[in-house]
This record gives structure tokens, C-alpha cells and sequence, in this order.
């Protein structure tokens, strides 16, 4: 569906602001922001070491000399010298067992969280690639390394015992296996198996909407798990690293015929960026598979999604090791309201700065949505999801603005710390923005459907149109009459068959019914009805009536007054897909006066409206 940029603008003066309280259009009365939640201090955050180990690895591939190395320790060991080697030696052996602390804390961190959840192991594991041999080798190997290095000196160890664990690691333990074990957890390689973060994802869902767990716990599980097993995987990395490394410097072939830093760019592409993907997508399951009342447009998301993405954000970026934080934000909307980027720009308060930002778009599962493409529509339980990258931008608030210069969000760019807390001692600039938007049932169906107003007849007077959504025929005559008025709501069913769709409905129909005759042999005769219904178009067949009114009389003098306020919802099981139907909304009335000697001797009034439909008629799937 081609993107309907003005309607997604139009709607954005509805958005919510997650970040910070609502603004004006970039005035200087305009509120700071605070701080996000979720802060590194009081929650556990666990990706600071992360950055630190990727670094490390890159530097020790490139045969980096210095403390941040990583992946060296082999090569040292056994070709090293000198006071440099030694610091470098030493720094790295911390790095192990700081590695070893770090999974400990998380281990005890995680099942403090799942268990607050009611969410066992067991739970996790169901129908997932379980990576507990995977781990438990990789830990052996590690524990053996860390052995290795204790309490050694550059070029102390002969080359036999370097060798010997090379080939333990390689052929033992087969860790490049374990890795790939790792990863087949939160990637499984075919449907058959769960991937891990979905499946904890969807118990956090139900732990939330169903037992009343609390929403900040639902994703503290979801990114300590993942931080757990990233770990274990960087520590199987390490160990593979530090392998070739050592081949490299002992002047042996590689296994698969990779060195050092050709692997690394191997499961950075393969394997580090689709689990990080994977990730953010669980978070994003978690947030939508908590979506709210669709009737509510902007607040139909969890008050916490914001805190959430801005911390799971900041894990994401030091995740990937990318080259700055600076401004990010995220947009979630419904198709309908956005299939493609949306061009933002950022506003510095202070300096009047403006920045453009980068948007990459995906998809992401949630509650399923009436999704119109024109007059078409289907269900549809993709949302779109929006990332933006402004760059290292400097500190300060910022308007985000569209392309018309409106404000639509705003967002502080902050220093952190790189466990995730807002500290001026920090090295860290970052800050991001939240949007969220969807057009909802009512408002679609009212804008997307296609609406016709007809009327046949003579005699009479017909009121309402199509723009108003009212529709009414009224006669008061001393001669005969009739008169047909109907709305039309039309559209395509463009879902697959025997998915089916609710309609939901409600109106206000009202009239009169009256007839007169001055003579009993001579009777008046009169009718008013309404009905209401849907029509399959494609086939020219009505499919169901919802509701309905009769008023006839065929009398001397009789009269009647209506006023329903009919409602209801009926589903439809089996829509034909591609099919054209309406939904109606039909008034009539007919008269019939007699005479004596051509003279009129009566009349007949007549009169129904339909009105109260905009804004009450919908569909659901």
C-alpha cells in the first residue's frame, strides 16, 4: 500500500509523547525531559562488558598491541616478552573472570525475575533448541583457558600444551559448534523449533495480562536472558579467536580456512546481527502483545514502552558495538498509518539546530487490526516499526518535527554511563523518542469505506447525504407517494478465506406513520420501515440483516411514533475474499390515498430517518 503521508500528519497532533510531557510547536516554554527509567543502577544492567569484549576481539585480531586486547592470551603464552605482553596478559585474564562473575550475577538476577513472573526453565525451554550442553562445554573450555593463564608469564608455556589446547577446543569441545548451538536457541534454524525470546516473550505476555505481573519485569527477563546467553556465546567466540590467533602466530593452517578476523566478520553478519535482531523483535512482541483498547489511537501501547525501548535500545547498540548512541527514536504504528519511513527532523532548543534522521523500517507482530489499503481491508497483526538514527548529536532537548515543521515528539540527549545511567561523569551522549499511532476501528471504517447515498421515488422529500452519514425520506400528501433513501458503506474483503470479521454497529432511527380517511369504506393506507444489514455486492445476494422496522396501517385514522437506537454485532465467518460488500442502511415509506369522485377524501404522512451512524459503525477481526 503506497503511504499516506498527509493522513499520517494529520493524525499526528494526536500523538503521545512518551518521552517527556506533550510540547507545543518547538516554543520555549516547552518542558525538559526527564530522565528515562529503568536506569542501570537499580535494575542490573548487564551490557556494559559487552562493548568491551567486541573491542578487545577486534583489536586482538588486528594484532593490537595494549590492555583492551582480547584473544591473545594463547599467542602470548607462548611467543610473548616484555613488560607490555605482561599487561596485556594480565588484563586479558581479568577479562575471563570478570566474563564468569558477570554470568553468575545475571544466573541469580534472572531467576529472581522469572520467578517473580511464576515463569520456570522449564516454561523457557518448551519446544526450543535448549543450549544447556552447548554452555556447559563452552564453560569447560573457558574454565581451562583461565587455568592456562593464571599466574603466567609472557612465553612461559611450550609450545606442546598451546597446541594440545588448540586442538581440545577445536576438536573437543568443537566450539565453533557451540556457538552455532548458541544462536540455533534464539534462531532456530527451521519452524519446527521456538525461538527462545519469542517464547519467553509470549509467557511474559500472558504473566502480564493475565496474573497482573508487573511489565518492567516481563522485559528485564527478556534482556537478561538474551544477555545471558550472548555472554556465553562471546566466551565460545573468545576461545575460537584465541585459537586462530595462535595458528596464525604458529604458522599452522585454519581449520575452516578463516583467520581471526575474517570470523569475526563472519558471526558479526551471521550470527551477532540476527540475534540482536532478534531481541529488539521480542521486545517489540512483548510491547504489542500488551496493546491496549484499539478504540484508544495513541495510548493503545503499555505507559512502560517507551522506558523499555529506550533501555532495550542502548543494549542493542552495544550489542552491535556500533560507532556512536547518540539521538535514536522509535515509531510503532499500524500499516494503515505508516508502510514506509517517515522523514523526521530534530530540533536543539537552545541552538535552533536542525538534524535529520535516518529511518529503517520493519515489522513486528501484535493484536490483530483492521488493515485498509483504500477501500480494501484484511486483519492484519503486523505493525510497522520505525528506528531512527540521528547521530552523535550534542547534548541538549530536541523537538522532533515532520516534514511540516510540527511537533511530534521530543526527546533529551543525555550523558550516560555505560551501564545504562544518566551521569555527567559518563562518556555516553544519548538520548531517545517514542511515538506510537494507530487509526482506530471507527475512524477507519468512517474514512476508508466507500459511502453512497441514493433515493428513488416521487412525492416526497429526502434528507442526509453521504459526507453526513444520514439518511432519512419523509411525505405528507394528500395524494399517494413513495420513496426509497439509502446509505451505503462499501468495501473489499481483502483478508483469506474463513478468517471471517465482526461488524459492530449502532444508529438512531426514528419516525412517524399517519393515516386519514374521512370515510370507513375509503381506507388510507400507509408504510414506514427501516433496515439495516449487509450486502454482498459481487454477488448481488444480502448476507444478513441486522436490524429492522415495519410500521403499515391500513385504516381510517391511525398514527404512530418511532425512536430505536439499534445496536449490536454479528459475525461474519465466511467472507468470499475479493469480494465487494456494503453495509446498508435503508428508509422507506409509501402512501396511498383514496378518493370519491377523483377527490381526495384522506392523507397519509410518512417519515424515517437514520442518523447516529458516523463514528458507531466498524469492523473487527
Amino acid at each position: 500500500m503506497r503511504f499516506e503521508r498527509a493522513r499520517f500528519w494529520i493524525l499526528a497532533i494526536l500523538f503521545v509523547w512518551i518521552v517527556g510531557t506533550p510540547v507545543g510547536c518547538g516554543n520555549s516554554s516547552a518542558p525538559v525531559e526527564k530522565s528515562p527509567g529503568l536506569q542501570g543502577d537499580d535494575t542490573s544492567f548487564y551490557g556494559d562488558v559487552i562493548q568491551v569484549i567486541l573491542d578487545g576481539l577486534i583489536e586482538g585480531s588486528a594484532d593490537a598491541a595494549g590492555e583492551d586486547v582480547m584473544g591473545l592470551i594463547l599467542e602470548k603464552l607462548g611467543f610473548g616478552s616484555g613488560s607490555n605482553d605482561q599487561a596485556a596478559l594480565d588484563s586479558m585474564s581479568q577479562k575471563l573472570d570478570q566474563i564468569v562473575a558477570l554470568l553468575g550475577d545475571i544466573e541469580n538476577t534472572l531467576k529472581s525475575l522469572i520467578t517473580q513472573l511464576n515463569i520456570t526453565q522449564e516454561n523457557i525451554l518448551l519446544n526450543v533448541n535448549d543450549p544447556k550442553d552447548a554452555i556447559t562445554s563452552i564453560e569447560t573450555s573457558h574454565q581451562e583457558l583461565q587455568g592456562l593463564v593464571q599466574g603466567k608469564s609472557p612465553g612461559s608455556v611450550d609450545q606442546a600444551t598451546l597446541l594440545g589446547f588448540v586442538e581440545r577446543v577445536e576438536s573437543v569441545f568443537i566450539i565453533d559448534k557451540q556457538i552455532n548451538a548458541v544462536q540455533n536457541a534464539i534462531l532456530p534454524a527451521t519452524s519446527a523449533s521456538t525461538p527462545v525470546l519469542y517464547n519467553l516473550a509470549d509467557l511474559a505476555i500472558n504473566r502480564v495480562s493475565q496474573q497482573g505481573k508487573d511489565l518492567s519485569d516481563a522485559y528485564l527477563s527478556i534482556e537478561n536472558y538474551f544477555s545471558q546467553l550472548l555472554y556465553y556465546q562471546l566466551e565460545g567466540v573468545n576461545l575460537f579467536v584465541e585459537t586462530k590467533i595462535y595458528r596464525k602466530k604458529a604458522g599452522l593452517p585454519q581449520i575452516d580456512g578463516m583467520d581471526a578476523s575474517a570470523y569475526l566478520d563472519f558471526f558479526d553478519q551471521k550470527s551477532l546481527q540476527p540475534e540482536v535482531d532478534n531481541f529488539t523483535n521480542s521486545v517489540y512482541r512483548l510491547i504489542l502483545g500488551l496493546a491496549a483498547d484499539p478504540m484508544d489511537s495513541a495510548n493503545f501501547l503499555p505507559p512502560d514502552s517507551a522506558d523499555i525501548l529506550s533501555r532495550a535500545n542502548f543494549l542493542r547498540i552495544q550489542s552491535l558495538n556500533e560507532d556512536h548512541f547518540g539521538l535514536r527514536g522509535t515509531c510503532i504504528a499500524t500499516r494503515t498509518i505508516a508502510s514506509s519511513v517517515v522523514p523526521l527532523h530534530a530540533k536543539n532548543r537552545a541552538t535552533g539546530q536542525i538534524y535529520s534522521g535516518k529511518g529503517a523500517l520493519t515489522t513486528a507482530p501484535g493484536r490483530t487490526y483492521d488493515f485498509w489499503s483504500g477501500n480494501a481491508v484484511q486483519g492484519s497483526s503486523d505493525y510497522s516499526v520505525i528506528s531512527y538514527d540521528f547521530g552523535d548529536v550534542p547534548l541538549g532537548n530536541y523537538d522532533i518535527l515532520d516534514e511540516s515543521n510540527n511537533v511530534v515528539s521530543s526527546a533529551s540527549v543525555q550523558t550516560f554511563k555505560d551501564n545504562y545511567t544518566v551521569d555527567s561523569s559518563g562518556s555516553i551522549h544519548y538520548g531517545h523518542f517514542f511515538i506510537s499511532q494507530r487509526l482506530d476501528p471507527k475512524s477507519s471504517f468512517n474514512s476508508k469505506a466507500e459511502w453512497n447515498w441514493w433515493t428513488t421515488g416521487g412525492n416526497v422529500n429526502f434528507s442526509g447525504s453521504a459526507t453526513d452519514k444520514t439518511v432519512g425520506v419523509n411525505g405528507l400528501t394528500d395524494s399517494s407517494y413513495s420513496g426509497d433513501a439509502e446509505l451505503d458503506a462499501q468495501f473489499v474483503y481483502n483478508g483469506s478465506a474463513g478468517s471471517g470479521f465482526t461488524v459492530h454497529y449502532a444508529a438512531h432511527a426514528y419516525g412517524e406513520n399517519m393515516a386519514f380517511s374521512a370515510y370507513p369504506f375509503k381506507p388510507t393506507k400507509s408504510t414506514v420501515s427501516y433496515a439495516i444489514g449487509i450486502w454482498d455486492r459481487t454477488t448481488n445476494v444480502g448476507v444478513y440483516q441486522f436490524n429492522s422496522r415495519t410500521s403499515a396501517f391500513s385504516t381510517n385514522n391511525e398514527s404512530s411514533k418511532f425512536d430505536d437506537k439499534p445496536q449490536g454485532s454479528w459475525f461474519f465467518p465466511n467472507p468470499s475474499p475479493g469480494h465487494t460488500y456494503y453495509i446498508y442502511f435503508r428508509t422507506h415509506i409509501d402512501g396511498e390515498v383514496p378518493t370519491l369522485d377523483k377527490v381526495p377524501v384522506g392523507f397519509a404522512k410518512g417519515e424515517t430517518t437514520v442518523d447516529g451512524i458516523a463514528g458507531n459503525l466498524y469492523i473487527a477481526f
